[in-house]
């Protein structure tokens, strides 16, 4: 790359960082002088396994496991309009959790974020959607399945290490972007990662295979993988019973491939 090219990626990269890291919501519409802060819970019933979705609209999200329910969540939101909507049922032993926020035309003076924790003992599939802003997903602990995340405009960090995990699909707006796949799996898992403006930070499991393609990007630091027809592999590929393969389309930033 030339020169010129990698101060302008520097530049490009760090006004994302700084500008989305610090998001206001502001605009001329529905507006509200008074923070609401509602905590709400959601027992799981008679489901053996959960599908989750969280939909929330510009501002900052948690999302942890730890909660004593299924659902253990802490919402604080200004205007009123903006408070979250929560519908769960259970069908033939699997539950159905939906959390949503209204989506507005415009907020004046707003503010939204959103501590989210969900069950460890029981199986779950989650999907999240956030709008611009901050997003941070510590995922760790739960029985999670299939992870399913699309990221508006912001910083996004995601540990998506559950010894259960097969699975996750992954997009991100600009803003750095870090993924933290070290599970201590006995299958295999599938990532497909989307980044946009900003870096890409991978931290990847030892022990275990590792695939990992990478289109697009700037710079890509991989100091303890080989390239392998078109692919960075650790030194586990090809002598492990299960492989994590990922494959990553980067946006403009480098890219840095931890661990392996």
């Amino acid at each position: 790359m030339r020169p010129y090219m990698r101060v302008f990626y520097s530049i490009l990269v760090l006004l994302v960082g700084v500008g989305w890291g610090a998001i206001a919501l502001a605009g001329c519409g529905t507006s509200g002088n008074r923070t609401t802060v509602d905590s709400r819970s959601v027992q799981v019933g008679r489901a053996t396994s959960v599908g989750a979705e969280i939909t929330m609209q510009p501002g900052n999200l948690e999302v942890r496991g730890g909660a004593a329910y299924l659902l253990d969540a802490r919402f604080t939101y200004r205007p009123a309009a903006w408070k979250p909507a929560i519908n769960y049922r259970v069908s033939r032993g699997r539950g159905y959790l939906v959390v949503r926020q209204p989506r507005l035309q415009s907020v004046t003076n707003g503010t939204n974020t959103w501590d989210v924790r969900l069950s460890d003992r029981v199986p779950i599939d989650l999907a999240v959607t956030s709008g611009p802003g901050n997003a941070g997903l510590n995922l760790r602990s739960l029985a999670l399945h299939v992870l399913t995340l699309s990221a508006g405009p912001g910083n996004v960090t995601v540990d998506a290490g559950s010894p259960s995990l097969t699975k996750l699909e992954l997009s991100a707006g600009p803003g750095n972007l870090s993924v933290r796949l070290t599970g201590p799996w006995q299958h295999n898992v599938v990532a497909t990662i989307q980044g946009g403006i900003g870096n890409t930070t991978l931290y990847l499991p030892s022990g275990i295979g590792v695939r990992v393609t990478v289109q697009g990007g700037g710079f890509v630091t991989a100091p303890n993988f080989s390239q392998q027809e078109g692919a960075y592999v650790n030194a586990e590929f090809g002598h492990s019973k299960f492989v994590v393969r990922v494959a990553l389309t980067a946006g403009i930033g480098n890219v840095v491939l931890n661990g392996g």
